[in-house]
C-alpha cells in the first residue's frame, strides 16, 4: 500500500533527471542515493545522464521506468555544449532535476532541461542555474552527502543490493577472487604469493580491473610462484557487467581498486580492501550489503595527504586475508 505522503509526491513528481558523477567509482557509490530516489518516488520516471565509459554499471540497478543517457567523456566542457546536447537528449516535462556534481556545467543540464526543480551543492555560479543547493559536508560520506539532496533518512530495513544476476562461471564452483592488479610490469606481487600460501585446496580466481593492462604477465610464470596446492583461473572480463556476474558468485573477493570494492560490495560479496590511496570514511562502500574489512595499506607509495598509523607486510596481509576468508570457505 503506499503511502499519503508517497502518493503525494508522486502525484507532483511524474519526471526525474539526475546528473551521475563521471568518476566511475563515484557513480557506483551513488547507487545507494538511487535506491534512496526510487524509495521517495516510487512510481516516477526517472533518466539517468552520465559519461559513456562504464555506463554499462547501470545495467546492476534493479529498476523499472529507469532511462540512461550516455555523452563522449569530453562532449560536456561549455554552456553551449550543454545546450546542444540537452536539444537531442529527448528528456521531456522535467519535474526534478539533480546534479550529484559539483560542475557548473553539470548543474547547467537542468537549466537546458527546463526542469521545474533543480537540485544540487552549492559552489561558485551554481546558484545562478539551480533553485536549490545544499552545503557539501566535509568528512561526511558521498552518499550521505547526496541523500540530503532529497531529505532522506534511511530506517533498518533499505535495502541497497544490485539486481540478481546470474553466474557467467560454472554454476556449481566454489572460489574466491583476487583482483591481482595493479601488476607493476607484469611481476607478481609478494602480496598474492603469500595470501595462497595459507590457502590450501581452494578455487582462486585471478582477474584485473578492466582499466588494467589485459594480463601482460606471462600467466604461466604468475603461477608458478604461488603455491600448487590450489586451483587457479584467469578471468578475463570485457565489461563490468561481466566482472561483476563473475565477482557476484565468488566466496569473497580481495582488492585494492576502489571501483571493483565498490562494484563487489554492491552485488553482496564479502569484501577485503587493500586501501593505500583514500579515506574509507568519505570514499567507502559502507551504504551496500555486502560484508567489509579494510587493511589500510602505507599512503606514501600514493601521494596522498592522508596519514595512516601503520604500515603492513605482505605477511600480515595474508594473515587477515586468510581470518577474513575462512569465515566464507
Amino acid at each position: 500500500m503506499v503511502r499519503e505522503t508517497e502518493k503525494k509526491i508522486d502525484g507532483v513528481v511524474h519526471t526525474i533527471a539526475v546528473k551521475l558523477p563521471n568518476e566511475l567509482q563515484l557513480r557506483v557509490l551513488s547507487f545507494a542515493f538511487l535506491h534512496a530516489l526510487r524509495s521517495q518516488y516510487p512510481s516516477a520516471e526517472i533518466h539517468l545522464i552520465c559519461a559513456k565509459h562504464g555506463i554499462e554499471v547501470l545495467n546492476l540497478l534493479p529498476f523499472k521506468n529507469f532511462f540512461y543517457h550516455e555523452f563522449d567523456d569530453e562532449e560536456i566542457k561549455s554552456v553551449f555544449d550543454v545546450h546542444r546536447y540537452c536539444a537531442g537528449a529527448k528528456i521531456y516535462n522535467v519535474d526534478l532535476f539533480i546534479s550529484l556534481s559539483d560542475s557548473f556545467y553539470d548543474c547547467c543540464l537542468g537549466l537546458g532541461l527546463r526542469a521545474k526543480k533543480r537540485v544540487g551543492y552549492k559552489k561558485g555560479l551554481n546558484g545562478f542555474v539551480l533553485n536549490e543547493v545544499h552545503n557539501w559536508m566535509n568528512g561526511q560520506h558521498v552518499t550521505d552527502n547526496h541523500y540530503q539532496l532529497i531529505e532522506f533518512n534511511p530506517d533498518q530495513s533499505f535495502r541497497i543490493l544490485s539486481r540478481e544476476l546470474r553466474p557467467i562461471l560454472e554454476e556449481d564452483l566454489k572460489y574466491i577472487a583476487f583482483n591481482i592488479g595493479p601488476l607493476n610490469k607484469g611481476q607478481i606481487d609478494e602480496v598474492w604469493r603469500e595470501v595462497c600460501s595459507r590457502l590450501q585446496n581452494q578455487n582462486i580466481v585471478l582477474f584485473t580491473d578492466l582499466s588494467e593492462d589485459k594480463f601482460i604477465l606471462n600467466q604461466k610464470e604468475f603461477l608458478s610462484h604461488l603455491n600448487p596446492q590450489n586451483n587457479y583461473k584467469f578471468f578475463l572480463s570485457e565489461d563490468y557487467i561481466e566482472l561483476s556476474q563473475m565477482i557476484a558468485f565468488s566466496q569473497g573477493v580481495i582488492t585494492r581498486n576502489g571501483v571493483v570494492s565498490c562494484l563487489s560490495a554492491y552485488c553482496g560479496t564479502p569484501t577485503l580492501i587493500l586501501n593505500d590511496r583514500e579515506d574509507p570514511q568519505i570514499f567507502g562502500p559502507f551504504h551496500f550489503m555486502a560484508e567489509l574489512k579494510y587493511i589500510n595499506l602505507d599512503f606514501k607509495a600514493a601521494g596522498a595527504e592522508l596519514e595512516r598509523p601503520s604500515q603492513f607486510s605482505a605477511e600480515e596481509v595474508s594473515l587477515s586475508a586468510f581470518d577474513f576468508f575462512k569465515l566464507y570457505l
